[in-house]
């Protein structure tokens, strides 16, 4: 969905590479890969360390959340928290389930090339605002090791 959404962009907007950039940090699947080089906004980074990757994740603009359908039934990936904590928009490309409702209205969310492409391009135009996620810290990776320590500690007790 998000290379065929990026190539109705990149037909419609001739200078699409003078003002929009779209980076991918870590592991491409191979076709992808291939199908994402062909267009002439797309930088591939690669690995890199955590420190670099949130280097790049606060210099961007709107940030993307991929789950297929299976994960999105119950997964809330943990770069979900970094993505929250950095305040930076972020477009959610999933199926229904525990992401999009965690995320709610905090979120840009599409589901067809032709709205991922809506999305981006009114994220371009500024026509979109998000709302700050609330709390955020309580997300923090400190925080919810001392819910958990708490937890089990209760289900000792009993």
């Amino acid at each position: 969905m998000i290379i065929e959404a990026l190539k109705i962009l990149n037909e419609k907007y001739k200078n699409l590479r003078e003002i929009f950039s779209f980076k991918v940090i870590g592991y491409v699947i191979d076709e992808y890969l291939k199908n994402l080089s062909v267009l002439p906004f797309f930088h591939y980074e690669g690995y890199l360390s955590r420190k670099e990757a949130i280097k790049i994740m606060l210099k961007s603009h709107l940030l993307l959340l991929i789950l297929t359908d299976e994960e999105s039934r119950f997964a809330i990936p943990g770069k979900t928290f970094n993505y929250l904590r950095s305040g930076i928009p972020i477009l959610l490309v999933s199926g229904e389930g525990s992401l999009k409702e965690f995320l709610g209205d905090y979120a840009i969310y599409a589901n067809t090339p032709l709205k991922i492409a809506e999305k981006i391009e009114m994220m371009m135009n500024n026509k979109i605002k998000i709302k700050k996620f609330p709390n955020v810290e309580e997300y923090e990776w400190e925080n919810i090791g001392e819910k958990y320590r708490r937890l089990i500690m209760e289900c000792v007790k009993s």
